[in-house]
């Protein structure tokens, strides 16, 4: 088998990987994010800055603005939440997306059109 159907394969398992969990929905930003974050964490609870997420080889040339706008998309979503009890800029990645996987209960789809209509509902009620 040549490489380039090689890397094709692994692409498409990739890509099917993602849509069954609905990670196909996010940014490849926001993607990157999470899965930086949660290659931090090695127990759930553990708290992450964000210079370590940033600092990730995943990231390595994602703008700064762009980095803590998907930051700020994964807290929307709870699939990042803000570490209690710490400085700003910390944070821990769900307890059920560690360790044991991706959470059954979690409906990244529906996260996502919450997300949408509420800012088009805030936009409305803001009266844009």
């Amino acid at each position: 088998m040549d490489k380039l159907k090689s890397i094709f394969e692994l692409r498409e398992m990739l890509r099917q990987l993602e849509k069954d969990i609905g990670f196909d929905d996010l940014s490849r930003t926001e993607r990157d994010v999470l899965l930086a974050a949660h290659s931090l964490s090695d127990k759930p609870g553990d708290v992450i800055s964000s210079e370590q997420i940033r600092h990730h080889n995943l990231l390595q040339s994602v703008a700064q603005a762009t980095f803590y706008r998907a930051i700020g998309t994964l807290l929307g979503l709870g699939l990042l939440e803000r570490a209690a009890q710490t400085k700003a800029r910390s944070y821990v990645v769900r307890d059920d997306l560690v360790g044991g996987g991706f959470g059954k209960d979690f409906d990244i789809r529906g996260a996502l059109r919450n997300r949408q209509n509420g800012s088009v509902a805030s936009k409305k009620a803001n009266g844009f």
